[in-house]
């Protein structure tokens, strides 16, 4: 359970995950523009835009 928030979660990992979002820490950075990213999943969607054809 979300110390901040009392959300709960199945596994420690979410948990850790979540927390970020109340700390606002970044874990994962976008090579190529710099933006921060707290989870990786985010990046990813996020790198789409700098890889994807047009």
């Amino acid at each position: 359970r979300c110390c901040d928030c009392g959300k709960g979660f199945d596994g420690n990992f979410d948990l850790t995950q979540h927390q970020l979002v109340h700390t606002g820490e970044k874990l994962d950075l976008c090579a190529p523009c710099g933006k921060g990213w707290s989870q990786d999943s985010l990046l990813t969607q996020h790198q789409r835009t700098h890889f994807s054809k047009k």
